[in-house]
């Protein structure tokens, strides 16, 4: 995940993890959700200038990246 703006030069406003393909984890090959709240960015330490962030899944299987911008409801 990335706030805006992000520096991917340096990693900054950038916050990466991986994910296990454990069923009781929530997330699997066939799908599975994360939630996330403006608590949580903030814990982060991501920010965004104009309320905008993003999020990206560099690889699942051997596919392809894919990415989405967002926004965060308070």
């Amino acid at each position: 995940m990335a706030g805006n703006p992000a520096n991917l030069a340096t990693g900054d406003n950038i916050y990466s993890q991986q994910f296990s393909t454990d069923v009781s984890a929530g997330i699997t090959h066939y799908g599975g959700l994360v939630r996330i709240s403006a608590k949580t960015l903030t814990n982060l330490g991501l920010t965004s200038d104009n309320g905008i962030y993003h999020w990206v899944v560099v690889s699942w299987y051997g596919s392809h990246p894919a990415s989405q911008a967002f926004r965060v409801k308070q």
